[in-house]
């Protein structure tokens, strides 16, 4: 079952854990970029590479120093990325 971080609690099928569900909503933060811009994918999956999206916000994994980069794509698709695999993007001259 795919999480759905919709501040809505998920449900675990696959770990062997004392409860059924996990809130999520607490041990995730998003935080909009206020300024979004242009952004390019040079690294992670090939399937993005190269593909240019908005940088929309960040998705860290609170009480870690786990975070993702936010695009939204011109699609809609929405994908998170490593800081490391994107670049600015540069409008051809």
């Amino acid at each position: 079952m795919p999480a759905d971080c919709g501040g809505e609690a998920v449900n675990q099928q696959s770990l062997p854990l004392a409860t059924t569900a996990i809130d999520i909503t607490r041990l995730v933060k998003f935080s909009p970029n206020p300024q979004p811009s242009s952004w390019q994918v040079y690294g992670g999956k090939q399937k993005w590479h190269g593909k240019v999206g908005s940088f929309i916000g960040v998705l860290e994994v609170l009480n870690s120093r786990a975070h993702g980069i936010v695009l939204q794509f011109e699609d809609g698709a929405i994908e998170t990325f490593h800081p490391m695999d994107l670049m600015p993007h540069r409008e051809a001259a």
